[in-house]
């Protein structure tokens, strides 16, 4: 038997819990990626990033035990609140909303800089500075998806993690078919023997951790999704959190592999930034980075305000439905 009762209405199937976990990972993370095998190689990348994404999943569903054993809600503050008291709560509470935060501003950011873009390269539409065309391009992203996050339900939100799959699908597809294509056309920026296959340095490894983790963790939005599973039973928790993890780690290993395969050293922080042209690959993948982060701008909105609310207003944890939030 489970421990978390959420109104029934907004509960979700199990391929809904999947997509909205998947939804939850994906972003940034996946166009970071390229960095991670520069700096670690083909190999040590792959086990890095292999690796994160497990031991992310592991934790999530370490906080979803703890909390049914415990017979209390399902929530990251819950886990601080009963282990540490107050000060336990309030300290998980401002780290999930600063978390969230970021990462919201790095939606806004990186769609921002695609659709600056966008409007450049269509419209020929430029201020005449560049640093004010990035702002209004930010404004413009941060005023369109803020409607959608008034949606508080999850089985809302499920039509939301369906666009960004496909829009991640879109980007990947359109990343790695025109890396290999140059690739197989000689037009490669390093020979595959100067390539980097392997290298685990401690610092090496200290500088591209945190790309790994943040790439998959899930803490602040994943236990919000999984609480409000119509099929709460163990097995088909653990069933949809690998359904959800397996995708977003494939694609992040395949995008970054790619990058790192055709520019060699010339790869950057950014998949965006490595990748330059005007043609219609580059303006596929702008117009499909540009949704995604939008859209996992809507999703990731959710763990933000429900950790602002429980932090700022000390409620949430008691009257805050986390299958309608």
């Amino acid at each position: 038997a489970t421990a978390w009762t959420v109104d029934r209405d907004h509960l979700q199937s199990s391929w809904e819990a999947a997509l909205n976990i998947a939804n939850n990972s994906l972003g940034v993370g996946i166009f970071g990626s390229a960095f991670v095998f520069k700096e670690a190689g083909f190999l040590g990348a792959t086990i890095l990033l292999v690796g994160c994404a497990a031991i992310n999943k592991y934790t999530l569903l370490l906080i979803l035990r703890s909390c049914q054993l415990a017979g209390c809600e399902i929530s990251y503050p819950e886990v601080g609140g009963r282990t540490l008291g107050r000060p336990g709560r309030v300290l998980i509470c401002a780290v999930m909303f600063l978390n969230s935060f970021g990462i919201l501003v790095s939606y806004v950011v990186s769609g921002g800089n695609c659709l600056q873009q966008l409007a450049h390269q269509w419209f020929g539409w430029s201020s005449g500075s560049l640093t004010t065309d990035e702002h209004i391009a930010c404004l413009a992203v941060l005023l369109l998806v803020t409607p959608f996050c008034f949606i508080r339900s999850m089985r809302g939100i499920v039509y939301i993690s369906a666009g960004v799959l496909v829009a991640v699908v879109v980007a990947s597809f359109a990343i790695v078919g025109k890396c290999w294509a140059e690739i197989l056309r000689g037009h490669h920026a390093a020979e595959s023997a100067k390539l980097n296959w392997f290298n685990w340095e401690p610092g090496t490894v200290l500088t591209v951790l945190p790309t790994c983790m943040f790439a998959f963790v899930i803490h602040a939005g994943g236990p919000i999704v999984l609480a409000s599973l119509r099929n709460s039973e163990w097995s088909n928790v653990t069933r949809v959190a690998n359904f959800g993890f397996v995708p977003v780690c494939f694609f992040t290993v395949v995008v970054g592999s790619s990058v790192y395969a055709r520019y060699g050293e010339a790869t950057n922080g950014s998949v965006l930034t490595t990748i330059q042209g005007n043609s219609v690959v580059c303006v596929v993948i702008r117009l499909s980075v540009c949704l995604l982060m939008s859209l996992s701008f809507v999703f990731m909105a959710i763990p933000a305000r429900y950790g602002a609310i429980m932090f700022f207003f000390r409620q949430g944890h008691r009257r805050c439905d986390p299958a309608s939030f």
